[in-house]
């Protein structure tokens, strides 16, 4: 006979899957947000922040993973031994903080400090998250729940496309400003 989780199990997982979306959501904002199509630096943080293809790759590529992979090393090593609650609270106050330090950015070198900053801070989420999971699920519902957790990678990258539309509407500082408010 399986053991259930209890519904609190399940509420939190409501939120860890929340928290991931938005997590998903703010690392994916950039690339949207450097598409818009526009010569306005109101719409367009590529014209406002003089954001070379070449300097992009770097904010999207290493310049993200290379932090977001060792910054892991160490958030898997700390979920292990410290409070996961407080770990997942520090890395969502970090990679909004840094998200919402984004809209006031003018350069290319202030958006890559802002994005390694981004990238640790996001780090933190995942090995916590999903060592808590495993400790409020029993064992037989334990796939189920990480299952539908790592659903929040796909909800985040789909509420990451409507960045464009936001960006057209509001501007690339505001949504960024929404974003990272959505995430505190």
């Amino acid at each position: 006979l399986s053991k259930s989780a209890p519904v609190m199990s399940w509420i939190v997982l409501f939120i860890l899957a929340a928290i991931y979306a938005q997590n998903q959501w703010s690392r994916y904002s950039l690339n949207y947000l450097y598409a818009v199509d526009s010569e306005s630096s109101k719409k367009s943080i590529k014209v406002a922040d003089s954001i070379s293809y070449s300097e992009y790759g770097v904010l999207t590529g290493f310049g993200f993973s290379a932090t977001f992979c060792i910054a892991g090393l160490f958030a898997g090593r700390a979920a292990d031994v410290a409070s996961r609650t407080f770990i997942i609270f520090l890395g969502v106050c970090i990679w909004n903080c840094a998200l919402l330090l984004m809209a006031y950015t003018h350069n290319f070198g202030q958006v890559l400090a802002l994005r390694l900053l981004l990238g640790i801070g996001q780090a933190l989420s995942n090995p916590a998250s999903y060592s808590l999971i495993a400790d409020i699920f029993p064992e037989a519902q334990r796939a189920k729940a990480s299952g539908l957790f790592a659903a929040g990678v796909y909800v985040g990258g789909g509420l990451a496309s409507v960045c464009i539309a936001m960006a057209q509407s509001m501007g690339w500082r505001g949504t960024c400003v929404l974003i990272a408010t959505i995430g505190f």
